[in-house]
């Protein structure tokens, strides 16, 4: 996780949680139904608000998630509760020995990896590999082109942006034994 958006999202918690709880859910909701198992063991990573969290257990999935800046992981479990004892302080790419109570049917990246440096990119789509069972299901979420960058692909608060193209994820993931099942 690039240093610089991991301070930013420290000491901007309340304002970045409060942005991210009021987007609408329902299209993401069904999308989690059609593409989860029922009652299937999840993994956020990069759980933020714990929004999206929330969502996964009120769904009825056994779900936990990582959050690697505290501010974030304290807002998460103050605006839901419920999510207290299920949110490490892991970043990507997850260390080796990251203990997250076993493997998990399903892993959720919701608009992360762009926060991950290049030279890290690859480390962190291998640790998100090791934490599913045989079979088990990644989904990605990239956020389209972000206006306003400067040339290291920084926002003016100094957050990392990294351009990712849904083709390269796909050949960097297929190339760790992923297969594409479906793209919205």
């Amino acid at each position: 996780m690039d240093h610089k958006t991991l301070e930013y999202y420290g000491r901007h918690a309340r304002e970045a949680a409060a942005k991210y709880k009021a987007v609408e859910q329902s299209v993401w909701r069904q999308q989690v139904q059609e593409a989860f198992p029922a009652g299937g063991r999840v993994l956020d990573v990069g759980a933020g608000s714990g929004r999206d969290l929330a969502l996964l257990l009120s769904s009825g999935f056994d779900a936990y998630g990582t959050e690697p800046a505290e501010g974030m992981r304290a807002e998460a479990v103050r605006a839901f509760p419920q999510l207290n004892g299920r949110i490490f302080s892991f970043g990507l790419p997850l260390p080796e020995d990251a203990d997250l109570g076993g493997l998990f049917d399903c892993v959720v990246c919701s608009a992360v990896l762009m926060h991950v440096p290049e030279a890290e990119l690859f480390d962190a789509a291998f640790s998100l590999k090791r934490v599913l069972k045989e079979k088990g299901k990644l989904w990605i979420l990239v956020p389209g082109p972000r206006p306003g960058l400067n040339a290291e692909n920084r926002d003016e608060t100094g957050r990392l942006f990294k351009p990712l193209q849904p083709e390269f994820l796909t050949l960097l993931f297929e190339q760790l034994g992923f297969q594409l099942l479906r793209r919205w």
